[in-house]
């Protein structure tokens, strides 16, 4: 059987550098680890161009959230991060006085959604204890093993082509 997931190994990028290169993506994101000589920070992830953006307001996620989980789900990967795509987003304050049914007294003046997630296909993972680079794609939302792997491949290769620019721009600053 086809698997559609499409992983790349590339030698250690450094990804505060890296993300410079995506940051003006939507909805790009940066989840560094600060612990990297330990095993709970021994990856940190950059994501960018989500597939679906959930958003809520007045109202509770979890079903939504779980709905796209299963929809979107992902196998676990024997020496391979725990995460390989899927939801990162905001959880607000507000969001936890409706869990518990607090009456707000103030007005919101931000007009800021209580939940904002994305479907991130596409994860950029740096393992800081091996130095590696891993490029990860799933190709959703496609709903075929075919064109899952299709979507994937493509995924990389886009980002293979962003990522020739680390190069250059490691080589300009050097000069």
């Amino acid at each position: 059987m086809l698997n559609p997931l499409s992983i790349k190994f590339l030698s250690y990028l450094e990804p505060t550098e890296v993300f410079k290169l995506f940051k003006d993506r939507p909805h790009a994101f940066f989840l560094d680890s600060s612990l990297r000589n330990n095993d709970l920070g021994k990856y940190s992830f950059i994501g960018f161009d989500p597939f679906k953006i959930i958003k809520i307001n007045k109202d509770l996620p979890f079903d939504k959230i779980k709905d796209s989980l299963n929809l979107y789900r992902l196998p676990r990967l024997k020496n391979m991060p725990a995460f390989l795509g899927g939801l990162v987003g905001y959880f607000s304050y507000d969001l936890g006085l409706l869990l518990e049914k607090v009456n707000l007294k103030s007005q919101d003046d931000l007009n800021l959604a209580d939940c904002v997630l994305g479907l991130y296909d596409l994860i950029l993972a740096f393992d800081h204890q091996k130095k590696k680079t891993i490029i990860i794609a799933s190709g959703f939302p496609e709903k075929s093993i075919y064109l899952r792997k299709i979507r994937a491949d493509s995924r990389i290769k886009e980002t293979l082509e962003i990522l020739k620019r680390y190069k250059l721009e490691d080589k300009e600053s050097t000069i």
